[in-house]
Order: C-alpha cells, then structure tokens, then sequence
C-alpha cells in the first residue's frame, strides 16, 4: 500500500512538472515570430493656444506608442500646417524620443486660425524579449492625428505672468515661482 501511495506520488508531481513545463513552452513565442500590424496613434499639441503674431508656438507631436530603449525613436514624422491665406508650412521631418514624441518651435506670421496636422508613416519596430529572448517584427501602420486649431490673434500674450513684489509684511518660505522676487529675498533655494 506504502508502495502505491508513493508511486501515485511520483507520477503526481511528474505529471504537474511536465504539464508546467508545456504550459510555459506553449507560451514562450517562437524566435523570430511577426506578430504582425499594428494601428498607430499620431497626436499634436500646441502650447500657447491662442497665441499672438510673431510669438514661439511649442509643437508637441509623435504617436502614442514608445519603444523598448532610450536610444530608439520613431523616424521621419512630419507636421503640415496650413496657413489662414491657404498656404502650407511643413515642419520635419522629425525622429521622436523614446516616449514616442518629440517638439519643435514655430513661429506664425499671420492672424488666423491655423490646422495642424501630423503624419507618421508606417516603419518596422524590432526588438527582442523574454526568456530566452524572441524577435518580435511589428509593422506599425501609417497615421494621422485629428486636425488641431491654433488661434492666432493679434495682441501678444504673456507668457509667463510676473509676480509683483510685497508691499506688507511676508515670511519664508517664498514659492519658487516668485522668480521677480529673488532681488529682495536672494537665491534662497
């Protein structure tokens, strides 16, 4: 009887093991596997938005997926902008960081509404992962973000509001965005 119990033993954790094991093999995926397209997200902002005439205008485009290493970047993404006289500015082309954005500066000319738009075209991503490492090749489609409307006025805009200085009593700390009051208080920080 001791004989059998232990013998059930055995074939127990022997079936376990290899079940466990299969389970872990069917999961791996094989080396050099495609796992095949995937939709790419492009995206556009602009900081300030409304902005005045002849003011910088920070772009802020790319697509929403990053990649595995810093040193990796999405290539040849570019920004068309049309003017409000109809004309087309083209910014780019541009690689992205790591995050899958990247910016750049522009600076209208004209009062107007402007559209801007960018466009990421399809390009192969490689990389390897897991244990023991398989090459995954995704083919990321091409794709263009939603139309984004910058106003362009023509007063100027203040970027970055001052605070005035005290004229009663005050204490520290000061909040370090009270950068005009550095002649009163000093590098404090």
């Amino acid at each position: 009887m001791k004989k059998l119990k232990a013998i059930n033993k055995t074939t127990t954790i022997a079936l376990v093991l290899t079940l466990t094991f299969a389970a872990i093999f069917i999961a791996l995926p094989v080396s050099g596997q495609t796992v095949g397209n995937i939709k790419s997200y492009s995206f556009i902002g602009a900081t300030p938005n409304p902005v005045g005439v002849d003011q910088e205008v920070l772009l802020h485009f790319g697509i929403t997926e990053p990649l595995q290493n810093v040193g990796q970047s999405w290539k040849d993404l570019t920004v068309t902008i049309e003017r409000p006289d109809g004309e087309i500015d083209t910014v780019g082309p541009a690689n992205t960081d790591a995050t899958g954005g990247t910016g750049r500066i522009y600076v209208p000319r004209q009062v107007g509404t402007y559209l801007l738009q960018t466009h990421f075209p399809a390009q192969w991503f490689n990389f390897s992962a897991g244990f023991p490492p398989a090459q995954y090749n995704l083919y990321f489609e091409a794709s263009d973000s939603p139309i984004l409307e910058l106003v362009v006025q023509a007063d100027p805009i203040p970027y970055y509001p001052g605070v005035s200085l005290p004229n009663e009593y005050w204490t520290r700390p000061i909040d370090a965005q009270a950068r005009e009051w550095s002649r009163i208080a000093g590098n404090w920080l």
